[in-house]
C-alpha cells in the first residue's frame, strides 16, 4: 500500500458529550473540503490529548 501525503488540518469542538475533529483537506488554490469526521467520548478525547502532549515532550 503507497501513503499519499495531503495537507490537512483538524478543527475540534464539543457536541454533547462528545468531542467531534473534522479533518480537513487543504487543496490547491486554499479551498477546504472535509475528508473524515472523528467522534470521541470525553474520556478518548483525555486519553488522546494525553498521547499528543507525550508526542511532544510533554508529561503524561
Amino acid at each position: 500500500m503507497s501513503l499519499t501525503q495531503r495537507p490537512v488540518g483538524i478543527g475540534w469542538k464539543r457536541e454533547g458529550d462528545n468531542v467531534v475533529g473534522h479533518v480537513v483537506e487543504i487543496r490547491p488554490g486554499g479551498s477546504r473540503s472535509e475528508i473524515v469526521k472523528v467522534i470521541y467520548t470525553l474520556e478518548q478525547a483525555a486519553e488522546n490529548a494525553k498521547q499528543l502532549l507525550a508526542a511532544m515532550g510533554g508529561k503524561s
